[in-house]
């Protein structure tokens, strides 16, 4: 098989696998309910936890830009 029809097969089959993933995940999950516990969270909370989340990101970075080096790149 060639590599282009190769790679698209891949990413097809990983959208499907993920599709299904998320429906098994999500067929039994009370969006109302669900709603509705957003809805009474504390927005403090909730953006100190995306601001520590991205800030851990960050971290990942820098340690995968110390790990591989100036002259490297992830690529490589």
């Amino acid at each position: 098989m060639k590599k282009p029809i190769k790679n698209i097969l891949k990413i097809i089959i990983g959208l499907i696998l993920s599709a299904l993933l998320l429906y098994l995940t999500f067929r039994k999950v009370n969006i109302n309910a669900l709603l509705n516990r957003i809805k009474s969270a504390n927005i403090f909370l909730i953006i100190l936890a995306a601001i520590i989340h991205m800030f851990s990101y960050f971290i990942i970075g820098l340690r995968w830009r110390i790990l591989l080096g100036k002259g490297m790149s992830t690529l490589r």
